[in-house]
């Protein structure tokens, strides 16, 4: 990996991030002093620094650090809001120290357009200036092809147009591949491009042209072998055309064309949206969240649904659309056993002016937290909620107090023994899976913990989008689903490249067994998810069968060796107690 080495060495730190108080002095010192670099990646993950840990305390680890991984040390000194003067200047640059930056120089410039997308990871609305792309055209025949691709993710990202004034040539994109060059123009809505060659494209690159083609070219694209592509010309194309793709192969794309031709006006949208929404899975939950008014007594079977996940969505149908709420429908929605639903209720409730009856649904849910399948969640939830209702003026300011975070989990992350091989078996095939248990050790062991117990048998992919990320590892089938506790960010300075599995979450330290898989390469998601493996394939295209829908079947954890942790098959037991 190159990176870090702390299965050992994080042994201390691992049993820390589980106690109910920090740790102590003499510990705390005696770790950093012997591992720099596990330590500050300690420190930064967790926000906690000792009080009796001074400043030159701090930066007498970070240079022991940097001298080991400096890109590691400088990162965490930026989490760690740490000052880092005695870095290199590109990462001073890249991690967003004041540093004056020489655009023409290559290096400065890569790091420059690093620091962009790591902005853009923490919610920094960036613009790029004027001066930059006036660099970029200037250099861009001397740039390194990886640099260009760089340049193109950065500028695509900001909807940057660097086709104006002064202009770089189509043959001159061109040189940093098809895919970065395609992937670009769909970005900034650049609808008029013709590759020279579209036969020879891949799958990921052809993706990509369906998105900025002519328009009078899509129809080509309707009918290629690739559900991604499809999908990709069905969402630009005419309505009119897009009947035959009502009874596509795949499900999802039915799905998205019988949207768009029932926005369109066209009667066999309805009747499609309302067919689909029969089926199980991810598919049919999406089905039922496009349902409308004209759907009323559809959307009232479904809220009567054995799936929760339906039940939610043909609530929001109801509730966005301004139906009539009756008091039988409130009382089936505030005994419901999905928290989310009687929690919605008192958010719409609450919106309408009734505060104190959106207090009185809470205060049920307190009581109720037994029948909730993540009492903790739907607690915590409660009581932010409560907070904010409570605030003599209320506004979008409440933050949760917090001190020392201990993190309780059904496993031992120390212990645990990690399988020599994983296979992913799904509906699109067989994915042989790498953890990274150098670089997230947590991750790692929840992965193989939730597997083992057969966490992800028969659950769905619900969230993909071709050239970014395919999701699962929600058990509810909507992205709202967990495996009921919650596990620690560990961010990282790994590249989020093609293939790398990242823990999905709603913010820092709310991860739990929802997962993506990276379609392709995107920078903006470095050092805020946390990236615990990757997908090793001979034929990598296969990532691009994955669709909504396409379901996990089992994740086979294969042990050479019978140095098998004794405690492990107890500790499985714990998830379904």
């Amino acid at each position: 990996m190159g990176t870090i080495i702390f299965i050992v060495c994080l042994m201390s730190p691992l049993e820390w991030i589980q106690s109910h108080s920090p740790p102590d002095s003499i510990a705390f010192e005696e770790v950093f002093l012997e591992s720099p670099v596990e330590t500050v990646l300690f420190m930064a993950r967790t926000s906690w620094i000792p009080e009796w840990f001074s400043e030159e305390d701090v930066t007498a680890v970070l240079l022991r650090a940097y001298s080991v991984v400096p890109q590691t040390a400088v990162f965490c000194a930026r989490l760690l809001n740490h000052p880092c003067s005695f870095a290199s200047v590109a990462l001073q640059i890249e991690y967003s120290y004041e540093s004056d930056v020489n655009l023409d120089n290559p290096t400065q410039l890569e790091a420059g357009l690093r620091c962009v997308l790591h902005d853009i990871a923490y919610g920094i609305e960036t613009e790029i200036a004027d001066e930059f792309k006036r660099a970029v055209v200037r250099n861009w025949c001397f740039l390194s092809k990886s640099v260009q691709q760089l340049v193109l993710e950065v500028f695509g990202k900001t909807e940057t147009d660097i086709l104006g004034v002064p202009m770089l040539s189509f043959e001159e994109l061109s040189y940093a591949g098809n895919a970065s060059m395609a992937r670009y123009f769909s970005e900034i809505e650049y609808e008029h491009y013709r590759f020279p060659n579209e036969a020879g494209l891949n799958t990921l690159e052809r993706v990509y042209a369906a998105r900025c083609c002519p328009k009078e070219d899509l129809q080509d694209f309707l009918s290629d072998s690739s559900w991604a592509v499809r999908y990709s010309a069905v969402q630009r194309c005419d309505p009119a055309l897009l009947q035959p793709l009502l009874s596509d192969s795949v499900p999802y794309i039915s799905l998205e064309a019988a949207i768009i031709r029932r926005d369109a006006g066209f009667e066999d949208g309805w009747q499609r949206i309302a067919e689909l929404a029969e089926m199980d899975g991810s598919v049919g939950i999406k089905a039922v969240e496009n349902l409308s008014v004209s759907d009323s007594l559809l959307i009232l079977g479904y809220m009567q649904d054995d799936s929760p996940a339906k039940r939610y969505a043909a609530m929001c149908v109801w509730i966005f659309d301004s139906m009539p709420i009756t008091p039988e429908l409130e009382e089936r929605w505030v005994s419901d056993t999905y928290w989310y639903i009687p929690f919605l209720l008192a958010y719409d409730v609450s919106e309408r002016g009734y505060r104190q009856y959106a207090l009185e649904i809470l205060g049920g849910m307190l009581d109720n937290l037994g029948e909730y399948s993540n009492p903790d969640a739907a607690a915590e939830a409660v009581y932010e909620f409560e907070t904010w209702l409570y605030q003599d003026t209320p506004d979008d300011s409440y933050v949760k107090e917090t001190g020392w975070n201990s993190v309780i989990l059904p496993f031992n992350p120390m212990s645990f023994v990690l399988p020599d091989d994983i296979i992913m078996h799904t509906d699109a095939g067989a994915f042989y899976i790498i953890l990274w248990d150098d670089i997230a050790p947590i991750a790692c062991a929840n992965f193989c913990y939730l597997a083992e117990n057969g966490f992800y048998d028969g659950i769905y992919f619900h969230r993909v989008i071709p050239g970014f990320v395919a999701q699962a590892g929600c058990p509810d089938g909507n992205g709202l689903g967990g495996p009921g506790y919650e596990i620690p960010n560990e961010r990282s300075t790994e590249h989020y490249g093609r293939g790398v599995i990242g823990m999905a979450d709603a913010g820092l330290d709310t991860a739990g067994s929802q997962f993506f898989i990276m379609l392709d390469s995107h920078g903006r998601l470095d050092g805020r998810y946390t990236a615990f493996g990757k997908v090793e394939l001979p034929d990598i295209s296969q990532l691009d069968e994955i669709t909504v829908g396409t379901r996990i079947n089992r994740i086979e954890l294969v042990y050479y060796t019978c140095e098998i942790d004794t405690g492990l098959n107890e500790s499985l037991s714990l998830l379904n107690n």
